[in-house]
């Protein structure tokens, strides 16, 4: 059977703890960079369990990082990789 309390299993808390994490390094970038997936999890990997890292990145596309600045993302076809900025 499946357990659906797995999909829940952080709190708000826990959630708003890691972007804002992920938020400090996509603002710690300058100019025209992007940042990768790996390298934004890699970041911020103390910061709560792999799953949420997870969680936290693939829903980060469009959120306010700080006024003015909304996080895009975009998709690399040759490596199938994610990056930010």
């Amino acid at each position: 059977s499946y357990d659906t309390r797995a999909l829940c299993a952080w709190t708000n808390k826990d959630i708003a703890r890691v972007e804002d994490a992920m938020f400090r390094v996509l603002r710690a970038v300058t100019g025209p960079n992007w940042v990768s997936w790996r390298a934004l999890r890699g970041a911020v990997c103390k910061v709560g369990p792999p799953e949420l890292l997870d969680y936290v990145l693939k829903e980060l596309k469009g959120k306010q990082a700080a006024e003015g600045l909304v996080v895009n993302a975009r998709h690399i076809p040759d490596s199938g990789a994610m990056e930010f900025r």
